[in-house]
């Protein structure tokens, strides 16, 4: 088995080559951009191709998962009603339609891929059929579950995947990639976009693109918080919950806010910051459990004024 294509994350790579088999239940957790689909994808080419050293890349198999349109590696977002797209949950239907899809054989290869992008998005119920799944799956059946945030799927769910953590590339690793995607930037404009992105491929290449998928006012909030949480106060942080309030930002503008924020606590590791390296941490928790709070309608001035109010506490809390 070889994983070429993807970059950095040595100790996935060795992992990987290590096993002849891999395990019917696999978690890629990471921050969105750091390489979970590429991963996915070569494990989903692994497990379908047809050649010795696969995942040989050139074989029709390879070939048409490279394309999406492979027989055996399904996608749940094929179960999911195209005006449910775009939600940020994703509901117990979908993973239900997706259990009864497993009890049909492969059709042209020996495994059947699953690939659940967003796991984490899924509600409890979603959560609880899909454990069932895991439980009693056919030998066939190989599940992918792709979680920004890991910590909002259940326990028994973690507990029956294989875990692969994707990392943070270091300038050598991604700096080779973003000069050939982007030959006209100079080496000062390409390392600060890995530095604002903490390593994150993927989102350094949206820095570049000018395509962070977040709005003016919302980068501004996001940039403004940052600035305050390397000497945060309480008041400064109040105030900057009041001032975004008044911005009135809708939930997919906060639901964007909290993902954007999520995903910069990596690169904010290695910062010198107010609030200690446990505190960046349980920061990503407050992320998840806003985000939740807004799926289910809750007000958004009220979550970012509890949102201030946490934070205040945990840049209180012990520095080690």
């Amino acid at each position: 088995m070889s994983l070429g294509p993807l970059l950095g994350n040595e100790r996935i790579t060795r992992a990987f080559l290590r096993r002849d088999r891999l395990p019917n239940a696999i978690l890629i957790a990471g921050a969105k951009g750091s390489g979970k689909s590429v991963l996915a994808r070569l494990m989903a080419q692994a497990m379908v191709c047809s050649q010795p050293n696969a995942p040989c890349l050139t074989c029709r198999d390879c070939r048409n998962v490279e394309r999406g349109v492979h027989p055996d590696v399904v996608r749940v977002e094929q179960f999911i009603k195209k005006e449910d797209l775009e939600k940020d949950t994703i509901k117990v239907d979908p993973i239900r339609a997706l259990r009864d899809d497993v009890f049909i054989r492969p059709n042209q290869a020996q495994q059947k891929v699953y690939l659940i992008s967003r796991a984490d998005r899924m509600n409890e119920q979603a959560q609880n059929a899909l454990l069932k799944t895991l439980e009693e799956g056919p030998a066939y059946a190989t599940f992918l579950l792709l979680a920004d945030q890991p910590m909002g799927l259940l326990l028994t769910i973690r507990s029956r995947c294989f875990r692969y953590d994707m990392t943070p590339l270091n300038p050598e690793e991604a700096l080779p990639s973003l000069r050939e995607r982007f030959p006209d930037r100079s080496q000062a404009a390409l390392q600060e976009a890995i530095h604002q992105s903490g390593g994150i491929l993927g989102q350094a290449i949206a820095l570049l693109e000018g395509q962070s998928g977040l709005e003016e006012t919302t980068l501004a909030r996001l940039e403004e918080l940052l600035g305050l949480l390397k000497e945060p106060g309480e008041l400064a942080l109040m105030e900057w919950s009041v001032g975004y309030q008044l911005d009135k930002p809708s939930r997919t503008q906060l639901m964007a806010f909290f993902r954007a924020l999520s995903g910069r606590i990596p690169g904010l590791l290695r910062e010198e910051m107010g609030i200690s390296p446990r505190g960046l941490m349980r920061t990503e928790e407050l992320c998840r459990k806003a985000m939740a709070y807004l799926d289910n309608n809750g007000a958004a001035a009220h979550c970012l004024g509890w949102f201030a109010a946490s934070l205040w506490e945990l840049c209180q809390g012990p520095s080690v």
